[in-house]
């Protein structure tokens, strides 16, 4: 799906093998009646019989359903058994109208960025956002964004009129919709929360077909429940953003540890001394000796020098580099062009991210860092520095305490299946969330192995796991909704 763009594969639909265009199979001329016939009498082509008239396109292409029945971790495979590329609301009101009738499961995609399957399907309908891309201005301080916008998008519209969201991932290929089911965390989030922390309205379709418009004053409850909700409750279909002024430069500065407990000092001193920036932490692994060298990385979005300068301990390793804001934006793109051209993008992505308590992160990062096998397939390990009270969302669960660490363990395999892939895949299920949640920690949904009931307990806590029981079961009350999260299996 990533080798060519969103937008030339939307226009590749009309040769699929099988369409349905306004409730009706259709083909193209190079398929022949046999294979006519056999799409016609498969489940598929049985439920294309009375499939309700969309604006969009349904498609039952193989080729297409092989690419949704795949993500970023390219470990979980489930075959849906159509796509909707939608042209409206009302398109996405339809088909969870039409999975309740026909008890199907279904799901919205962005650009699958998850790693444990969290937006497939099996034998159900996968929902392609990417047609929902609208981005309209509300105020001189606000949009209104469509699921399926890229945030690069996002920027691109916002930076004309000298605007950023507060809040923004850390790649800009990935979308609104997507990251806000899941919180939505970047460089700012120390200060600024997650993104879901700016939002103002959603439009939402819920489990039982209903549009929805949705508020801290408006259907306060779904509004809240929908916001790092995995998509249980409802599927966002328009996104009101608040927005900031955007800094016209920013300046870089980078620093370099050789003790593990100075770094992790220094970014909690950074989480309240830099009031107006961007901070991320790494340990990057030397290849010579195996050693971990920490590194912080400072943007302040302000010229003017650091009231932390005579604080902070690390050893400057290059000279404050001034940049382009947009520049800052797009620090990583060049980087995610390069996995795409050399194919590492379509390897095994097995990611860990994952928050801690301040006073119990640096026993984690002993452990990483002295036990090679437990970051097997990593060479680098993300650490920000977070305050609790700036995440405001209910299901953007942060540790107890006033500031802990968001910590990503960045394992790459080689190939889908060999020894080292389900090996880290087995340190992740088995030594990885045991260990968080028995130090009182919780995950980042899209990059943890899935749940069981007695860590969807830690990861929510009993008052607000009992609150998002009660919205499935007052907006989804058949379950049709984002199987793939697992929040509510057995």
């Amino acid at each position: 799906m990533e080798s060519m763009t969103r937008r030339s594969f939307l226009g590749s639909i009309a040769a699929s093998v099988a369409l349905s265009a306004q409730g009706q199979l259709t083909f193209s001329e190079d398929v022949s009646v046999a294979e006519q016939m056999r799409v016609r009498e498969s489940l598929a082509g049985r439920l294309a019989t009375d499939l309700p008239s969309f604006d969009g396109s349904f498609v039952f292409d193989q080729s297409v359903c092989r690419a949704m029945a795949t993500d970023y971790g390219h470990h979980i495979h489930h075959m849906p058994l159509g796509v909707l590329f939608p042209k409206s609301a009302k398109d996405v009101q339809k088909a969870v109208g039409y999975a309740n009738s026909r008890h199907l499961k279904l799901a919205m995609r962005g650009t699958g960025g998850a790693a444990y399957g969290q937006s497939q399907v099996k034998a159900g309908i996968v929902i392609d956002s990417s047609p929902l891309n609208h981005l309209t201005w509300v105020t001189a301080d606000s949009i209104d964004a469509g699921p399926g916008a890229l945030w690069k998008e996002v920027v691109a519209f916002t930076l004309t009129r000298n605007m950023t969201p507060p809040v923004l991932p850390d790649s800009p290929y990935i979308s609104v919709g997507g990251t806000l089911n899941a919180g939505g965390i970047g460089e700012t989030s120390y200060r600024l929360g997650a993104q879901v922390d700016h939002v103002l309205e959603l439009d939402v379709v819920t489990g039982a077909g209903d549009f929805v418009t949705c508020s801290p004053a408006r259907q306060s409850e779904l509004f809240h429940m929908v916001l790092a909700g995995m998509g249980q409750c409802g599927l966002i279909v328009r996104a009101r953003l608040k927005l900031v002024p955007a800094p016209e430069q920013v300046v870089v500065r980078t620093f370099t540890y050789a003790d593990r407990s100075a770094f992790l000092a220094d970014l909690a001193m950074l989480a309240t001394a830099e009031t107006e920036g961007a901070i991320a932490g790494d340990l990057n692994l030397e290849s010579a000796g195996r050693t971990w060298t920490p590194v912080i990385t400072i943007t302040s979005f302000r010229s003017r020098a650091p009231v932390w300068r005579g604080q902070i301990t690390g050893k400057e390793t290059q000279a404050e580099i001034t940049q382009r804001f947009v520049d800052y934006l797009n620090r990583n793109t060049e980087g995610y062009l390069t996995t795409l051209a050399s194919g590492v993008r379509f390897l095994p992505h097995v990611y860990m991210h994952f928050f801690l308590p301040a006073g119990q992160t640096p026993a984690m990062v002993d452990y990483l860092t002295n036990t090679p096998e437990a970051t097997l397939g990593a060479d680098e390990i993300a650490v920000f520095p977070m305050i609790n009270s700036n995440f405001k969302q209910p299901l953007q669960q942060m540790p107890k305490g006033s500031l802990s660490y968001h910590m990503r363990i960045y394992r790459v395999a080689a190939q889908e299946g060999s020894p080292d892939h389900l090996k880290m895949l087995e340190l992740n299920q088995k030594e990885c969330l045991p260990r968080i949640f028995a130090h009182g920690g919780t995950v980042y949904l899209p990059f943890s192995p899935l749940l069981d009931s007695s860590q969807r307990l830690q990861q929510f806590d009993r008052a607000v796991w009992n609150r998002l029981n009660a919205a499935k079961s007052t907006y989804d009350r058949s379950g049709v909704l984002t199987p793939g999260a697992g929040l509510f299996q057995a």
